[in-house]
């Protein structure tokens, strides 16, 4: 900008201030030092979008600000080496080998404010918002941070304040040691710098491409508001400056917009700490953000560390580059779901629902569910390790996603926000149901799609059922063995065995289950061409059935003990001749109870009943052919 050209620029700030006061001097210093700022753009203020900048007539794709290293305050104003940076003059420098580099940049922003006008920066600093103006959730009262209830922003807020008290208490305690008054470095300045730094810093990666990375605050290039469909191009000189261009055309008076990368509510990295939130970091949300995912940390459990780095094993035609990466610091990333729509698109995965879901989540549910199971990775057929586990790994991935809906709906506050925070802290839930809510319904879709709970004869290509229907097949097809089963359980349960929902209701249809596998293991071994036959051979392949030489089960098992009761039960209600009898009097039935119990207990899975919501079904996949085409749709 040419001195006549920043002459007419000074007369010219924008309608609500002017030369004269914090953000025109800023704007004059900063084109006094070499900054540049497109003489067609103008700076403005409103309550609700603060100082922001807007067009002064139509642009085609204009370079909007240019900030020089000069200009930057960072820890490297500390150096006395010779830099592209101004050189401070601080009793911090002599801290610059024992204090992080976040923390001396944090620290030299509490120096240089206390300095006012004898520091280069004043005019900067002078426009800096106040504690009182910041809105980031370590401002918040008690009643703004009701509204984060349920969610994990509430623990990232705890934690971050906990940190940072403790890396101020260790500094101002390095400072005292050093000889340093520590008194204008309080608790209150250090957080109010530190939320400047976080909501307002970029790296350096750019700028300095052969150092490790660090913040560095950019005056009047962090006046500009943040959009994510805003294309933006950020153009680093390295060792000079910082420009801000638009990649898009702007009509006069619209607000110009810079875009820090695509950021949400609830992610983006930031040079100083990784994985912080929008809200968390920056104090805002936007609403119908279109790059909403939910942030979560993944522990791998104990019992699959030993599987989860072993070539071949990933099932679902998921890569499998990305695991070694996690396993090399497991404590450092953040994994996301992602919505339907989010613009970064979504997972590979062979099958559509876990698209939404991390790769390492699906793998360590997968390797979870065989490990339940006692099956070895390596003997699993890939890519598609069949319907019954993955049917078993979506109900794995669906437990974390309803727990955590179920958290947020059970805190919703009640009413409306009252505030901006609780406005923002509203967005930022909302959006995370609305994920969560998107993945739960892309699972529940793999399991809906095969559910056959009509009261009828199930299909014979794989299935979800119930009890009902699985009494409703053995009636088709062993009318008699139908009748013996019903009388008998009903005698032995107490209640009748043929009306679900009384068995419902007194929660008892897992019984039910393990003693139709019992009889039908028992009876229906040479009638090989019916559906219940090859329902029980089906399953015979992860649950072997029992021999004569296999040991016998623990006589003290409860659960044996306890079926054992009901069979007898049932048999003093029959007559000689009834599978009840005979089951009674078989040496194999600890066997058979023990192997009936392990499949209910592993395959049987709850769902609520969608007439009466206080009643839950145990359902289970039964498979009469290996066609699991179903799965890929």
């Amino acid at each position: 900008m040419s001195a006549q050209e920043s002459e007419s620029f000074a007369r010219d700030l924008g309608p609500n201030f002017s030369v004269t006061d914090p953000a025109g001097k800023l704007l004059n210093w900063f084109v006094a030092n070499q900054g540049y700022i497109n003489q067609h753009v103008k700076f403005v203020h409103d309550d609700s979008r603060g100082f922001h900048v807007r067009a002064a007539q139509s642009l085609q794709a204009p370079t909007v600000v240019t900030c020089p290293l000069s200009l930057t305050l960072s820890s490297l104003n500390l150096d006395p080496s010779p830099t592209a940076v101004r050189h401070v003059d601080s009793d911090l420098h002599k801290f610059r080998a024992t204090l992080p580099e976040r923390i001396l940049s944090v620290l030299l922003l509490i120096e240089q404010a206390s300095l006012g006008e004898k520091s280069f920066w004043y005019p900067y600093i002078a426009c800096l918002p106040p504690s009182e103006s910041l809105s980031t959730p370590l401002y918040f009262t008690n009643e703004d941070l009701r509204w984060l209830e349920g969610t994990n922003l509430l623990k990232a807020t705890e934690e971050r304040r906990k940190v940072w008290r403790e890396e101020w208490k260790a500094a101002c305690n390095m400072l005292r040691e050093g000889g340093i008054d520590d008194s204008i470095y309080t608790w209150e300045s250090f957080l109010w710098s530190n939320t400047i730094f976080s909501s307002r810093a970029f790296t350096s990666t750019n700028i300095f491409p052969d150092k490790p990375p660090f913040a560095l605050l950019f005056p009047v290039l962090d006046i500009l508001n943040h959009a994510p469909e805003a294309r933006v191009e950020w153009d680093f000189d390295p060792l000079k400056s910082f420009t801000l261009k638009s990649l898009q055309d702007i009509e006069e008076g619209d607000e110009i917009f810079n875009n820090y990368a695509p950021k949400q509510n609830d992610e983006f990295s930031e040079p100083t700490t990784n994985s912080l939130t929008v809200l968390l970091g920056y104090g805002f949300a936007l609403e119908h953000h279109p790059y909403l995912q939910t942030p979560f940390k993944i522990q791998i459990p104990a019992e699959i560390q030993s599987q989860i780095s072993k070539p071949n094993i990933v099932p679902y035609g998921m890569p499998s580059e990305t695991y070694p990466s996690y396993l090399a610091d497991p404590a450092a990333p953040h994994f996301f779901r992602r919505g339907p729509t989010h613009p970064l698109g979504r997972y590979p995965n062979l099958i559509p629902a876990f698209r939404g879901i991390p790769p390492l989540l699906v793998l360590m549910s997968h390797l979870l569910v065989l490990h339940q199971r006692g099956i070895d990775p390596a003997t699993v057929q890939l890519p598609n390790p069949g319907g019954r586990i993955l049917v078993a790994t979506v109900r794995q991935l669906t437990l974390p996603v309803l727990s955590s809906l179920s958290k947020l709906s059970a805190t919703y506050p009640a009413g409306e926000p009252q505030n901006q925070n609780q406005k923002y802290s509203k967005i930022y839930r909302d959006g995370q149901m609305t994920v969560l809510s998107s993945i739960l319904d892309e699972l529940n879709g793999v399991t809906d799609s095969i559910l056959s709970l009509n009261g009828d004869i199930p299909p014979t290509t794989p299935c979800i059922i119930s009890t009902t229907e699985a009494l409703a097949l053995l009636e088709k097809e062993y009318p008699q063995l139908h009748s013996e089963f019903i009388i008998g359980v009903s005698e032995a349960l107490g209640m009748p065995a043929d009306d679900p929902t009384t068995v419902r209701i007194n929660d008892c249809e897992d019984m039910v289950w393990i003693l139709w596998f019992i009889v039908c293991a028992l009876t229906t071994k040479s009638s090989t061409s019916t559906q219940i036959h090859q329902y029980i051979s089906a399953l015979s392949h992860l649950y072997p059935l029992p021999s004569a030489s296999d040991p016998a089960p623990d006589s003290e098992d409860p659960m044996i003990d306890y079926i054992s009761n009901l069979v007898a039960q049932a048999a003093s209600s029959s007559s000689g001749s009834s599978v009840w009898t005979i089951l009674n009097s078989d040496s194999q039935k600890p066997k058979l109870i023990d192997w009936a119990a392990r499949v209910v207990n592993t395959e049987c899975f709850p769902r609520r009943s969608e007439e009466d919501e206080e009643v839950v079904m145990y359902l289970m996949y039964l498979c009469a052919d290996d066609k699991e085409c179903w799965m890929m749709s």
